[in-house]
């Protein structure tokens, strides 16, 4: 190797992955006299002995995510080949970062049209912006709570409601639990219109991955939407906080903007240890995505025909309002959720969620076979003992709209510590966000007036020990 240590790996750096760059960088012996602080060597312990070899700042060699003309430029290039976009942005603040950087670039001015049942971050984004909230209700599955899918002749309506003050529509598909919308009829509708569109795709990474526009199927990628955000992290072997925003449409006034918007909202000094991994997770799928997409699509087919004949367990799928589902989130309705949820934690098992009468299996392109097996295992003997049905307080139907707030009709944060206070706020406003977390849907929005039957809902969620998170405007 050459003096430096550096000549000799930038010659073949062209096709080498990060991860392997990084690694032959930190075997060359250079002194480091640059951040981060701790310059290679683990103060902290060995175990981040080799993490921290890899933790490099911007460098000549190493290429910058902000303006990206080496490495990193050729990465993102990969990926949007890989998903079919125009082109690829990675993100180390994960599908939030896109989405602001999103909301920023688009609605400048104007009315965010949002699907009532958008992420939190969706929400954040559009009060940074300072821009007004439209939104669009979905249909609501009353036993479990699960909202259905957004239509295109929703979207229609809810543009042509605002009378040319539309900037962005924002959807999201997959839901939480798996729930995808047509998002190509979405699409053409938005283009139709003259306004873009976002989709909030971060839970579904792998839709696109395989032959064939993607052995799942239901990516917004290849469906004529704008911009589409994915963490990476949800779905994907890559690290948790690595996402990737993929702008597809030829609005190069819009591409700017969001570019510009991406550095504003990202760190300035990003991790090469999580591009490193976002790198690693695209080269796999290049290399092996079919392969996997079709083994997991196998496993969990499987997973839900045996967990389809328990007596007390009913496999959320397609139903009237949905238009295509992920077959991935394996969504169980059960008698006590958070009964299901204890008893397969005593057994050694964690699932990703559990309220009222739900409980969400969450698989990865990393869960393998005995993963679904073990699970099926304690759910067959649950199957055979009597738990009685969680207190059958439906899921409203509809959220709340918009009220005339005051003094006199707007209830104090401090009314949904307790069932009785939540109960006593009804049919006042709210002053504050109210959500669960997860899936971090808002509940009530501020200026929203809290229904009887929502505080009903949310007041046996109280009783059931669920905190409630708020956060104010």
């Amino acid at each position: 190797m050459s003096t430096n240590g550096i000549d000799e790996i930038s010659k073949n750096k062209t096709d080498m992955s990060m991860l392997e760059f990084l690694q032959k960088r930190a075997e060359a012996g250079r002194v480091r006299l640059h951040m981060p602080g701790h310059n290679g060597r683990a103060l902290t312990g060995a175990f981040w002995e080799e993490l921290f070899k890899i933790d490099v700042t911007e460098l000549p060699d190493t290429d910058d995510l902000h303006s990206p003309c080496g490495m990193i430029a050729r990465s993102q290039e990969r990926a949007a080949a890989l998903w079919g976009a125009k082109r690829s942005f990675y993100l180390v603040g994960s599908s939030t970062a896109g989405i602001l950087a999103g909301v920023l670039a688009a609605a400048e001015s104007g009315t965010v049209i949002l699907a009532r049942n958008c992420h939190k971050s969706v929400y954040s984004a559009c009060d940074v912006a300072r821009v007004r909230k439209s939104f669009i209700m979905p249909r609501v599955d009353r036993e479990s709570g699960i909202f259905l899918s957004v239509t295109p002749e929703q979207v229609r309506d809810a543009i042509r409601r605002e009378k040319g003050r539309a900037s962005l529509v924002v959807i999201t598909s997959p839901t939480y639990e798996g729930v995808i919308s047509d998002t190509a009829g979405i699409a053409r509708v938005c283009r139709e219109e003259g306004v873009p569109l976002m989709v909030d795709e971060a839970h579904g990474a792998h839709l696109a991955i395989g032959a064939h526009g993607g052995v799942f199927g239901g990516s917004a990628v290849r469906s004529g939407a704008d911009i589409v955000i994915q963490s990476l992290h949800k779905t994907l072997p890559s690290p948790t906080q690595t996402g990737i925003a993929h702008f597809c449409s030829e609005n190069s006034a819009l591409e700017k903007r969001f570019v510009r918007m991406l550095e504003v909202v990202q760190s300035s000094s990003p991790s090469y240890i999580l591009m490193a991994g976002i790198d690693a997770c695209v080269r796999l799928m290049e290399e092996r995505g079919n392969e996997l997409m079709r083994s997991w699509k196998m496993l969990v087919s499987d997973a839900r025909k045996e967990l389809g004949k328990l007596k007390n367990v009913r496999v959320f799928g397609g139903a009237d309002g949905v238009f295509m589902t992920d077959p991935t989130k394996i969504c169980l309705i059960v008698p006590d959720g958070e009964e299901y949820a204890r008893r397969l934690s005593d057994d050694g098992i964690d699932c990703e969620f559990a309220l009222g009468r739900t409980v969400l299996l969450y698989t990865g392109a990393g869960t393998d076979k005995n993963d679904l097996c073990r699970a099926a295992e304690t759910l067959k003997k649950l199957d055979r003992v009597n738990i009685p049905p969680v207190n059958d307080v439906p899921f409203p139907g509809i959220l709340p709209r918009r009220a005339r707030s005051g003094a006199d009709n707007t209830f104090s944060v401090s009314d949904l510590v307790s069932p009785e206070g939540v109960l006593g706020s009804a049919g006042r406003v709210s002053p504050c966000y109210v959500w669960t977390y997860p899936p971090g849907i808002p509940l009530l929005c501020p200026g929203e007036r809290l229904d009887k039957a929502l505080a009903a809902w949310l007041a046996e969620c109280v009783r059931a020990g669920v905190k409630l998170s708020i956060r104010a405007e």
